[in-house]
């Protein structure tokens, strides 16, 4: 099975990687995690290989998870032969218990099989929410994933490890990064400058500034890895867990604060004078006085804060000024972007508001029409075909009305992306749901159906 120079299609990304890879994929909602789970199954199937998908849930309700069911058709049986979908808890606690070694001979024996079955080589998809139940041997998790790295140095699997960040607080995020050595952030695959090897991370204490591993990164790097990953998280508590998180990886730094209008992480009674300021300061930032948090606190204070909000504040203890110096500008840009992922979510927010009302207002304008035209107070009414009429149209949430709406009127997915701040593969993603609920398998179908109802 093994070729020492082979390279792996990895189907969410042009290039091609060494067969020995390891990855951990952050998503926020189910589109973007089948973007790339998706098409990641998919290439492996489809290039020979065997794939283990590990699942939360029975195998049977699960499967569309593994693998887009538009693509079965284009595989063969032999391919389709070499899924194998298994109950996540099962594989990785099969005594009721997390144990790593146990998981790692598994990984082993996947490596093994593949190579007695013949085929091109292996890779394994697991799922992780079952990480934040309470499972004795769960705070060895990120030892083992660490573990991972050795292994896949020698038994070359492709291991992509899915994590939903709505699950996950956020200083957990930043030790996942620690040990994956690449990561995929809304369908984009970045080399983690995050990472530390196996023989340089200390287990026995999440990474502090100073240490001679983390005063080496890039930290150019890591500020492109933090700017990525915001977007991924799911709201502003997540946010300051994470951004605190790699605040206290920078050298130099003692401890970090972060003050919310909503809170303070972590929780801490000295600061709840700074968080009401902050929320008093919503609407005018400049009015923060942030040298008289610096020495009421004799710490660093950056706001974080566009010209028309102000979200809050960082407080960073400083432990060597020194070594901290370096990089101020560093974490003075990381609180500027927080502060614009803040403001982007909350104008999509905003926006979504809007478009939810608009959205109502439609189904019940269409509603109000079909019922006119019907009675003979009006006829031949020239409007847009109303797919209200369709049964199964009631199972479509808001945004799946909202991406077959504006098609209906004409445009195309790179305009609908756009309007609505997503990714094309995102509202791709929703067009399978569409087509999948109402019974089609392409668009051409889908607008053939909702015609021939207007016509009838």
């Amino acid at each position: 099975m093994q070729d020492a120079d082979r390279r792996v299609d990895l189907g969410f990304a042009p290039d091609r990687y060494a067969e020995g890879i390891h990855l951990c994929c952050l998503f926020s909602d189910e589109p973007e995690r089948a973007s790339v789970v998706h098409p990641f199954v998919y290439a492996g199937l489809r290039d020979g290989e065997d794939v283990e998908y590990l699942a939360e849930g029975s195998p049977d309700d699960v499967r569309a998870r593994a693998l887009d069911p538009r693509s079965e058709g284009s595989l063969s049986p032999d391919q389709l032969g070499r899924l194998s979908i298994k109950s996540a808890l099962d594989t990785y606690c099969p005594s009721g218990a997390f144990i790593p070694e146990v998981m790692l001979d598994h990984l082993r024996y996947v490596h093994e099989q593949a190579r007695a079955d013949g085929s091109t080589g292996g890779r394994v998809v697991g799922e992780t929410d079952w990480v934040t139940n309470a499972i004795p041997g769960t705070e060895r998790f990120v030892e083992y994933e660490s573990a991972i790295n050795t292994l896949t140095a020698e038994t070359p699997l492709a291991i992509l490890c899915e994590y939903d960040t709505g699950k996950f607080d956020g200083g957990m995020l930043l030790a996942i990064l620690n040990v994956h050595p690449m990561m995929v952030v809304q369908g984009q695959i970045l080399r983690n400058p995050y990472y530390l090897p196996p023989d340089v991370i200390d287990l026995t204490d999440p990474p502090r500034p100073g240490g001679p591993a983390t005063a080496q990164q890039n930290v150019l790097g890591r500020l492109l890895v933090v700017q990525q990953t915001l977007a991924s998280l799911p709201d502003e508590v997540h946010i300051a867990q994470f951004t605190r998180a790699a605040f206290l990886q920078v050298p130099g730094v003692g401890d970090v604060h972060v003050c919310f209008r909503s809170g303070t992480v972590p929780p801490d009674v000295r600061f709840e004078e700074v968080r009401k300021r902050c929320e008093t300061a919503w609407s005018d930032p400049a009015s923060l006085d942030l040298l008289a948090i610096e020495r009421e606190t004799d710490a660093r204070c950056l706001a974080v804060r566009t010209p028309s909000h102000l979200f809050g504040v960082f407080i960073v203890e400083v432990a060597d000024a020194g070594i901290f110096a370096p990089y101020q500008d560093f974490i003075a840009n990381i609180a500027n972007a927080v502060a614009l992922a803040l403001d982007q979510r909350l104008s999509q927010a905003q926006l979504r508001l809007w478009r939810d009302r608009i959205v109502s207002l439609e189904r019940h304008l269409w509603r109000i029409a079909t019922e006119l035209e019907g009675s003979g107070v009006i006829a031949g009414l020239e409007r847009v075909p109303d797919p209200s009429v369709h049964p199964g149209i009631g199972e479509l949430s808001a945004r799946q009305w909202e991406v077959l709406t504006r098609l209906l009127r004409g445009e195309r997915v790179p305009s609908i992306a756009k309007e609505l701040f997503v990714s094309q593969s995102t509202v791709r993603n929703h067009l399978t749901e569409i087509y999948r609920k109402l019974g089609v398998h392409s668009q051409h179908e889908l607008l053939e159906l909702l015609r021939a109802d207007q016509r009838g």
